[in-house]
């Protein structure tokens, strides 16, 4: 539906331009006439025509419109096509304007001018050169060429913004002929169908881009992507945070984005659901900070699944619309950013660095931490009879202190809170490493099978090693209270051979990503029936 409501917008805009009323020129401007050309006492063809001019000469413009101008030569003032006349631009003009519905723009590569895109009325652009036949715009190290023919001088304002430079270059496809605004709303020009489009910035529901040098933005939702995320990658929290946003921006239809909490300083925990299933089921990952690979995986997933969606294709061996209109699936990408940010940019990236350093025993060195900034282990801070969970830390460390109290972290209880306001028929929390799944919590019965079932069946998918009931006293891991609350089944997944106490090396994403690209389409699928 938004995206019909763009396209039919966009045709409104066209109907706009092609029937405007002329526009007076705020300045007099001059076109030349070749001999035998006819001018009428109105803008149509077949009004009466006052006078064909005996020779090639020079007459002002009074008025513009996409076919006519109003012209006067002194004597007589009356209407000429557009086509038919020439539009004089000496060099000291320095700015001009579409009269035209229209004009393409170009650069040169390889010696030939290629389209790439249109320009609208109503808005000034500064020219640095010409030629007989295109303007010359200078943007960066790039010359951009605009047809003289559908211009003419103004005395608008440039009124442009230089373009901001992406934090993350991302770049994305024109669904149809794209429209493009400027930050303050105004038309001015489209891209064609499937042109990629760099990306700058979000604001809202519009992209941020560079339009011929000057800031503009575009409709996110007639956007979209073959491939937005590459996983052999470190990826930051503003990352995560910037393509999340962006898969949603991109399809709104079929998504949803919630801030479900802030970390303990301040950074956003998104949750984002695909697909329009009235059953649910939940994905979350990097609870623990060194284990931020696991975000790549659930990134993955849904870039994957939202392409396919998207396109209705089949992925995998399923069909990912199918599956996910019945079972929508809520990313949570990253649990820890307090933590994953000191993992990847040590001790000045955070605001408690120094406390951090001071619970890392005075290293600096913080590959191996666990816990959030203030050294509470967050998977240990969920109340799975948690007063009877017996750790070896007993104050703030970069890994097993569980807390002065259960929930006692703004990142648990955020995921707690957003558990609560749901009703998930499992959660997969994603952690490294081993290539293990967790799955009991004193389960009997037929809460039992199933449980044991289901995980026996992700290791098939997996290739992952179902470990043996551990029958713990207490615990504080997320996935255990689901199990207790909830009484349906959680995993923990545990991803990549065993590295130790340092995050995975991005050199076994591969093997990652093939072992786990299917779980989210199976644990939907199989959430379906129950």
């Amino acid at each position: 539906m938004c995206r019909k409501i763009w396209y039919s917008a966009l045709i409104v805009c066209f109907c706009k331009i092609l029937f405007i009323s002329p526009v007076k020129a705020e300045e007099q401007f001059v076109v030349e006439i070749e001999k035998g050309i006819s001018i009428f006492v109105s803008p149509d063809s077949t009004s009466t025509i006052l006078t064909v001019t005996s020779q090639k000469s020079n007459w002002t413009i009074l008025h513009t419109s996409p076919n006519y101008f109003e012209v006067s030569n002194g004597e007589i003032q009356g209407y000429v096509k557009t086509k038919e006349s020439h539009v004089l631009f000496p060099e000291t003009v320095k700015k001009f304007e579409v009269y035209a519905a229209s004009v393409p723009y170009y650069i040169l590569k390889n010696g030939k001018l290629l389209e790439k895109g249109n320009i609208f009325p109503g808005v000034a652009w500064k020219r640095d050169g010409q030629t007989d036949e295109y303007h010359i715009i200078h943007v960066g190290n790039q010359l951009v060429y605009v047809p003289i023919e559908g211009t003419m001088p103004t005395s608008l304002e440039v009124n442009a913004s230089a373009p901001r430079k992406a934090v993350i270059p991302t770049t994305l496809l024109a669904e149809n002929h794209l429209p493009v605004f400027s930050p303050e709303g105004e038309r001015l020009g489209t891209y064609p169908r499937s042109y990629p489009v760099a990306i700058n910035g979000i604001d809202g529901e519009y992209a941020i881009v560079n339009f011929i040098g000057r800031e503009a933005k575009v409709p996110f939702n007639l956007l979209y992507s073959k491939d937005l995320f590459q996983g052999a990658q470190t990826v930051s929290h503003s990352e995560m945070s910037f393509y999340t946003q962006v898969i949603h921006a991109m399809y709104p239809e079929f998504t949803e984005l919630k801030q479900i909490g802030l970390s303990l300083e301040g950074r956003a925990i998104y949750a984002l659901k695909i697909g329009k299933g009235k059953k649910e089921v939940l994905f979350d990952a990097a609870l623990h900070a060194r284990e931020h690979m696991t975000t790549n995986v659930l990134l993955e997933m849904m870039d994957s699944y939202s392409i396919h969606y998207r396109n209705n294709a089949s992925w995998a061996g399923y069909k990912p619309r199918e599956v996910l209109d019945k079972v929508a699936i809520w990313f949570v990408p990253m649990m820890n950013p307090d933590g994953v940010t000191l993992v990847q940019g040590g001790m000045k990236a955070v605001k408690n660095g120094e406390l951090a350093r001071k619970i890392n025993g005075g290293s600096t060195n913080f590959a191996r931490w666990k816990s959030n900034v203030r050294g509470v282990d967050l998977n240990n801070n969920f109340d799975s009879e948690w007063s009877a969970l017996n750790v070896s830390a007993k104050k703030p460390a970069y890994h097993l202190y569980k807390g002065p109290k259960a929930f006692s972290e703004p990142e648990s209880q955020a995921l707690r809170d957003f558990i609560n306001s749901r009703d998930f028929l499992s959660n997969m929390s994603y952690h490294t490493s081993g290539q293990v799944i967790y799955w009991f919590n004193w389960q009997k019965g037929s809460d039992l099978n199933r449980d044991v079932g289901l995980a026996g069946k992700v290791s098939r998918l997996t290739g992952y090693r179902v470990l043996d009931p551990m029958y713990l006293i207490g615990s504080g891991s997320s996935a255990d209270w689901f199990i207790q609350e909830k009484k349906r089944p959680a995993l923990t997944i545990e991803i990549s051979p065993f590295v130790g106490d340092r995050p995975v090396p991005t050199s076994y994403w591969p093997a990652i990503w093939k072992q786990n690209h299917k779980v989210g389409m199976f644990i939907a699928t199989e959430a379906a029936s129950r």
